[in-house]
C-alpha cells in the first residue's frame, strides 16, 4: 500500500509513561504497528473487491492541467504539427478583361463573380460580419497571445489582397513555423495558393476562368505549457519587388476578435470549444484601409483559446494559476472509499514579467522574471478523527474530529514549498479509537493502493459511504 507511517505514538495509553517499563512501551508500539498493518491489509483487500487490482502503471494524479504544467527548462515540450486545413468547396468565375492603356501597352483586370462556397460558408460569413470590408480599426495595439491550459489549432480561412507573404507562427522560444507561402498577386486565387484555372471562354480581349475545387490551407496544431507566448505574423511581405515590413500580433497589425457562433465543419470540435479570429492587416502605408481582413485565421480551442495580452513599453505580465484538489481517506474504516475525510485545494499562482525586444516586426529576445505564491483551502471534513494537514513546507493547525464530521468548510492558509509535480501533501491522523498511534498518509506512488488522489477542482466529493467513481477519469485503468 506504500503508506508512510512516520510515527507510532505509544504515549496515549491509559497508564502513564512513568509507570511503564521500556518493554511496556515497546509492546504498545508493536501493538499499534500490528493494528495499522492489519487495517492496511484489510483496506487493500476491500479496495480490490470493489475496484479490482491496481494496475502497476496507475497514477493517482488525475488533474488534467498537470500535463500542461511545464517550465521553460523543458519539463513539458512544446508540440506544433501541421494538420489538414478547413475545406471550403469553392466554385466561382474569374473574368479577365484586357484594358488598353495606350496604342502599344495594356493590362488585364480580374473580376471575381458568381462565387459559391459549400463547406464552412458560415465561418466566412461570420468573418464578414466581424471584420467587414471598409470598417476601420484605429485602436489595435501590440499584443501577445498566451497559451491556455489545453491544446488549440490555428486555421487560415481567408487570404485576400495582391501582396505576397509568408505566414509564420512562433510558439515560445521555439523556431517559427511557416504555415504557408502566398505567391499569387491577383484575386483569382482568393482562398488558397494553387487553385486550378481552366478556360471556359477566351478571346483576345476577355477571358473567363471557371474554378470548381475543394480548397484548404494547412492548419497548425499547438500544445504548450500554459502562459507560453504565441506570435502570428506575415513575413517577406512584397508588393512586386518592393519589400514591406513584417506585420502581426506583436507589431500592432493584428486584431483578435470573438468568433463564437460559427463552428467549423469537417474537423472534430468539442461542444464547449471556443473559436476566435485573428485578422491581420498587411498594409502599413498611409493607404491602408485598416479593416484587418487581409489574412484571417480561426483559432479553435480545446476548449479554450489563447488569451490576448497587450504589450506596453515592450513589457507585459502573464498570470497563470494551477490548482489541484486532493481527496483523502484517514484509514478509520477499511471499507470506506468516499475519499472525503479531507478535501483540500492547493493553488500555485505565477506572475511572469516579460521584457521583450522587437526588431523588424519580430521578437528577438524575451527576458522573463517569475514570482510565485501558493495557498491551500480545506473544503470538506468527512472523518471522525482529528488530523494535521501538511502541504509542502507548511503545517496546518489540528482540525477535524467528531464535531466537524461531514462538514463543508473553508479553511485557508498561505503555504510554501508545494511541488505540483511531486504532490508533496500528507495528513497525519490521530486515532481516538485505540489511543495508541498516529498514522501519516502521503500521496501514493504509481501502482500503489491510494489513501488519497489528485484531480481538478471541478470534481465534487461524494456523500458519506458512497464509493468514489474513478471511471470518470480518462487516466483510470481499473475495471
Amino acid at each position: 500500500m506504500n503508506l508512510n507511517f512516520k510515527a507510532f505514538v505509544g504515549a496515549l495509553a491509559v497508564l502513564s509513561l512513568a509507570s511503564c517499563s521500556k518493554n511496556d512501551v515497546f509492546d504498545a508500539q508493536q501493538a499499534a504497528a500490528n493494528e495499522i498493518a492489519q487495517k492496511k491489509s484489510t483496506f487493500e483487500n476491500n479496495f480490490v473487491a470493489k475496484y479490482g487490482q491496481v494496475a502497476p502503471t496507475q497514477s493517482w494524479d488525475f488533474s488534467t492541467n498537470q500535463q500542461r504544467l511545464g517550465t521553460r527548462a523543458g519539463e513539458t515540450a512544446i508540440v506544433t504539427k501541421t494538420v489538414e486545413g478547413l475545406n471550403f468547396d469553392v466554385k466561382y468565375k474569374v473574368y479577365r478583361e484586357w484594358i488598353q492603356d495606350s496604342w502599344t501597352t495594356g493590362h488585364y483586370n480580374n473580376y471575381l463573380d458568381n462565387r459559391y462556397i459549400n463547406k464552412n460558408k458560415n465561418l466566412l460569413n461570420n468573418v464578414s460580419n466581424k471584420l467587414k470590408d471598409g470598417d476601420h480599426h484605429y485602436d489595435v495595439q501590440k499584443a501577445v497571445l498566451v497559451a491556455p491550459s489545453n491544446s488549440f489549432t490555428i486555421y487560415p480561412i481567408s487570404v485576400q489582397g495582391m501582396w505576397t507573404h509568408d505566414l509564420y507562427v512562433k510558439v515560445g522560444n521555439n523556431d517559427p513555423v511557416k504555415v504557408y507561402s502566398k505567391t499569387w498577386t491577383d484575386y483569382s486565387h482568393p482562398y488558397v495558393n494553387g487553385d486550378p484555372l481552366t478556360y471556359s471562354n477566351a478571346n483576345y480581349y476577355e477571358q473567363t476562368y471557371k474554378v470548381e475545387t475543394s480548397v484548404s490551407m494547412p492548419g497548425l496544431y499547438v500544445e504548450a505549457p500554459i502562459g507560453t507566448p504565441i506570435e502570428i505574423y506575415l513575413a517577406n511581405v512584397k508588393e512586386g519587388n518592393t519589400s514591406q515590413p513584417t506585420v502581426g500580433t506583436s507589431t500592432g497589425h493584428a486584431i483578435y476578435v470573438d468568433g463564437n457562433g460559427a463552428v467549423p465543419t469537417g474537423i472534430e470540435v468539442r461542444k464547449d470549444a471556443v473559436i476566435n479570429y485573428v485578422g491581420i492587416e498587411d498594409n502599413t502605408t498611409r493607404s491602408s484601409d485598416l479593416d484587418y481582413n487581409d489574412v484571417v485565421l480561426a483559432i479553435v480551442g480545446n476548449p479554450d483559446v489563447p488569451k490576448e495580452i497587450i504589450i506596453e513599453n515592450n513589457e507585459y505580465d502573464v498570470t497563470t494559476s494551477l490548482t489541484k484538489r486532493y481527496m483523502m481517506e484517514d484509514l478509520g474504516s477499511t471499507d470506506d472509499f468516499d475519499f472525503n475525510d479531507v478535501v483540500v485545494d492547493v493553488t500555485e499562482t505565477t506572475v511572469a514579467h516579460h521584457t521583450v525586444k522587437i526588431e523588424n516586426g519580430v521578437k528577438t529576445s524575451d527576458n522573463v522574471v517569475e514570482e510565485k505564491s501558493q495557498k491551500a483551502v480545506v473544503r470538506h471534513l468527512g472523518g471522525i478523527y482529528p488530523f494535521v494537514l501538511k502541504v509542502g513546507d507548511t503545517t496546518f493547525d489540528e482540525m477535524g474530529g467528531k464535531d466537524t464530521f461531514d462538514k463543508d468548510v473553508e479553511i485557508e492558509k498561505v503555504v510554501t514549498g508545494w511541488n505540483p509535480a511531486q504532490n508533496n501533501v500528507s495528513v497525519t491522523v490521530k486515532s481516538e479509537e485505540s489511543q495508541m498511534y498516529n498514522v501519516t498518509n502521503e500521496f501514493p506512488k504509481t501502482g500503489a493502493f491510494p489513501m488519497m488522489f489528485a484531480c481538478d477542482p471541478e470534481i465534487k466529493w461524494v456523500a458519506e459511504r458512497q464509493g468514489f467513481d474513478f471511471k470518470q477519469f480518462p487516466g483510470y485503468k481499473g475495471e
